[in-house]
């Protein structure tokens, strides 16, 4: 039958076709759509009673500590009493405590063209140096350097400090000995 239109209606026939299957795909997404947040509302009911909730059990116990939070937070403290207790001891005694650790590593540092970029100090009494040396047997004399000082247990350096000749990154770990009861007094 579409055979017997004239080209002109054809063509008709096909935008009206195309036009009505656009409107149909269009109203089945948005039927889709409205489908989709239907089921979703509930979850997000949910999710916001449970945020509040949350929020609200937060409050409580920010203002209401309990006695585990409470002894942690007191150990905490007590930790950082003594370290402020051994720091002013040190500033007291006319020694800073960064002079009284690292001056000889300082020293060493300087006098062997080497630049400390990072010094991480952790709570086992040791630390970690980073940096660069100018040529390797300067990264030598400073690791033997630090190894023959007297504040310091075990260092280490990895082979792979050695690999190049020039500008070689390096990373040293050292461990500071460990004093005895009678040599650092701290009072809490």
């Amino acid at each position: 039958m579409i055979t017997l239109l004239p080209p002109l209606e054809k063509l008709t026939v096909k935008r009206l076709y195309r036009d009505r299957l656009i409107v149909v795909a269009l109203v089945a997404m948005a039927m889709v759509w409205l489908i989709f947040i239907a089921l979703l509302m509930p979850s997000r009911v949910v999710l916001g009673v449970k945020n509040k909730d949350a929020k609200a059990r937060l409050e409580t116990l920010k203002s209401n500590p309990s006695s585990v939070e409470a002894r942690n937070l007191e150990g905490e403290v007590r930790d950082i009493n003594k370290l402020t207790k051994v720091l002013d001891d040190s500033v007291t005694n006319d020694q800073a405590v960064a002079s009284g650790l690292f001056a000889d590593v300082l020293d060493y540092r300087s006098a062997h063209n080497v630049h400390i970029d990072f010094l991480s100090y952790r709570r086992d009494d040791s630390f970690t140096l980073r940096g660069v040396a100018a040529t390797r047997s300067a990264l030598l004399g400073f690791v033997n350097d630090i190894e023959r000082e007297d504040s310091f247990s075990e260092v280490e350096s990895p082979i792979a400090n050695l690999i190049d000749n020039a500008d070689i990154e390096f990373v040293v770990q050292a461990k500071l000995i460990e004093l005895k009861e009678d040599e650092v007094k701290v009072s809490e």
